[in-house]
């Protein structure tokens, strides 16, 4: 009997293509419910309908989608295999609320994160997502939150007063993504994990900052192949998995990046969560004030969450570091560029940013607001919701039936013969695209006016077609957070920090219009450049320094670098004048 030998590259490549013809093969015989669900056609049989949903400019093939096929729509995936685009508030309801187990994370999604940051909340499904959310939830107790709002403002002034160097000279067109994205990720960075990347001294430098940033970008060079992921992490142990990922990288560029940048997260996370931990069995580290409160959010979860959790939700210490660079992942860009946006529309409409700095400073009544104060602001509270419905950072997020599913839509839908349908079959398997923009902007919830930016929507009582539709988004009827069990953890967190930034900010600076064309683009977060073809994530603004600005800030030099504790904080003390 002869035998065949074969390389582990061709091993590897007979998996791959085995695997393609098995979808291919499925996808072009195999029925489907949702065969009679209209949908527009795949722009290729290789890339289904992804090419269009994800291009960076791919507003208008969104919107088409919304006006010509409803509230449910049948989109494609690879190799044709059919998915569900969804808007319709019934639907969503039904899918997210009526049955937890009904609908997950994505395999590839949830097999990618786990990958690149390993087995943190973003890449848990099903009962290990359960456990560490149970175990994780207190650690975002708004008793927690409101402790850690003193850092937040140490931050936030740190911030400004990096801004207000650069405006010595009178006003001065900055780059505003630049800053707020500097100001967020410095936030989570010292309130999420106790650690300090940005001194805002200079252009920021730190190797756990640049690999995140160079992330998204890296996924997107290797292209098609990220959908082999959850076939990738089937294939032996890590140990030979990492081998035959260097074997792959070698000749391909695209790879090398991606590996250099997954290794810089790895050795980082590892590298913060070591020293934190020597840090805090010498007493150090912990922020001044009453105990259990002031304190980061991963000091948190391992004093406090993590020990009081019932033995067999505790997160082990690999589950534990899984958390590092997916709470900075998830809670960075997206508030930095969510206040970005915030200021371009505040520089588009002085008069509502006159309205906002004044109802800040009317609330002050000496030093930074506090909790209670900051949380009650309306005008405030309804500029972030607003933007945050007409812009969440994502457009779409994908999720993934755990079981067939009979769920009820809002209105009838007219199938492809010509029939009514009250409610559609989902079979176990099927991807599904949660469309949070196109649920956010509908007109036949929010009014005619859907598409367009009124914080004073939000002062108003809400319309009766809302109350009516009962969104299943856990913030405000918005889906900006997702819903069900698989909502944003950290959207208090989120939230806080907006208004926090504003607070700050809008006492310090005033914000005008640079007279660029600035452009928005589709993307995993949204981010703008200035025109269409603009490359660079850019938002360049107007910005003036405020004279009832100068009010002095002292922070004790404990909360300064240290030359043992590297970038990590020590206590902080406010004292205002």
């Amino acid at each position: 009997m002869a035998y065949v030998s074969l390389s582990v590259s061709q091993a590897v490549a007979l998996c791959i293509g085995s695997w393609i013809l098995w979808r291919v093969l499925k996808a072009r015989f195999a029925s489907s419910p949702l065969d009679n669900i209209r949908g527009p056609p795949p722009e290729s049989f290789a890339a289904g309908n992804y090419g269009q949903l994800y291009h960076r400019q791919g507003w208008d093939f969104h919107k088409r989608l919304w006006a010509k096929y409803g509230s449910v729509a049948k989109v494609h995936a690879v190799f044709g295999a059919p998915c569900l685009y969804i808007y319709d508030p019934a639907t969503l309801n039904h899918l997210l609320l009526s049955d937890a187990t009904a609908i997950e994370q994505s395999s590839f999604i949830a097999a990618t994160y786990r990958l690149l940051l390993g087995p943190g909340l973003m890449s848990s499904r099903g009962d290990h997502h359960r456990r560490q959310r149970k175990t994780l939830n207190p650690v975002f107790s708004p008793r927690n939150l409101k402790g850690m709002l003193p850092l937040f403002y140490s931050v936030i002034h740190q911030l400004q007063d990096a801004m207000q160097k650069q405006l010595r000279s009178g006003a001065k067109e900055l780059d505003i993504l630049q800053w707020t994205n500097r100001g967020a990720l410095e936030v989570m960075g010292q309130a999420g994990l106790g650690y300090s990347f940005d001194s805002f001294v200079e252009n920021p430098s730190n190797d756990f900052a640049r690999a995140l940033k160079e992330l998204f970008p890296a996924m997107q060079q290797i292209g098609f192949v990220r959908q082999l992921t959850p076939l990738f992490m089937k294939l032996g142990p890590r140990g030979f998995r990492r081998r035959l990922a260097e074997l792959v990288s070698r000749p391909w560029k695209a790879a090398r990046d991606l590996l250099r940048v997954v290794d810089t997260l790895d050795r980082k996370s590892r590298e913060i969560l070591d020293t934190r931990r020597r840090l805090l069995k010498q007493g150090d580290g912990i922020l001044a004030g009453q105990e259990g409160e002031g304190r980061d959010l991963m000091t948190c979860l391992r004093d406090q969450a993590n020990d009081q959790a019932a033995e067999e939700d505790k997160l082990t210490d690999e589950e534990i570091l899984g958390q590092v660079a997916s709470f900075v992942l998830a809670g960075s860009d997206t508030s930095g560029i969510t206040l970005a946006q915030i200021l371009q529309y505040l520089a588009e409409r002085p008069d509502v940013q006159d309205k906002l700095r004044q109802e800040i400073a009317d609330a002050r009544t000496g030093g930074d607001l506090s909790y209670e104060e900051l949380m009650k602001l309306p005008y405030v509270d309804a500029v972030v919701k607003e933007t945050l419905r007409l812009n969440p950072p994502a457009t779409q997020v994908s999720r993934q039936l755990c079981k067939d599913v009979v769920a009820p839509v809002s209105s009838p839908i007219v199938g492809k013969d010509g029939r009514l349908m009250k409610e559609i079959v989902i079979p176990k398997g099927t991807m599904v695209f949660i469309g949070v923009l196109a649920s956010n902007v509908n007109p036949a919830v929010w009014g005619e006016d859907a598409a367009e930016w009124k914080p004073e929507r939000w002062v108003a009582p809400p319309p009766s077609s809302l109350v009516a539709a009962h969104i299943p988004g856990v913030y405000a009827s918005l889906m900006t957070f997702v819903g069900g069990n698989r909502t944003c953890i950290g959207l208090k967190f989120a939230e806080m920090e907006l208004k926090a930034m504003l607070s700050v900010l809008l006492d310090a600076f005033s914000f005008s219009t640079a007279g660029k064309d600035i452009v928005w683009n589709l993307a995993t977060v949204r981010y703008p450049t200035v025109g269409m073809d603009g490359m660079k994530p850019e938002l360049p603004l107007v910005v003036t320094a405020e004279e009832q600005s100068l009010i002095g800030i002292s922070i004790d030099e404990s909360s300064g670098l240290h030359p043992d504790r590297g970038p990590f904080l020590g206590a902080v003390v406010l004292s205002r004048p």
